[in-house]
């Protein structure tokens, strides 16, 4: 993921999903400017596509959401 439009420190959370499904699910989270998650083998699912996207916070209360991207395995 990558964060334009502030100089503030930021947490990214990395949310997934099967292909269709409803809910997200929490992968993981970098508080590392260059946010980055490697996805586990457990999140794959069974056609080995997932949907993936990245919600930013800082400090000071802002918040954004990432498109959603699908990535096969």
């Amino acid at each position: 993921a990558k964060l334009t439009g502030t100089t503030s420190p930021a947490v990214a959370t990395f949310v997934y999903r099967t292909s269709g499904a409803a809910e997200w699910q929490v992968m993981g989270a970098d508080d590392n400017n260059t946010y980055r998650m490697v996805v586990p083998e457990w999140a794959w699912d069974v056609d080995g596509s997932i949907d993936v996207a990245a919600v930013i916070r800082t400090p000071n209360g802002r918040m954004a959401i990432s498109p959603a991207i699908t990535i096969a395995k």
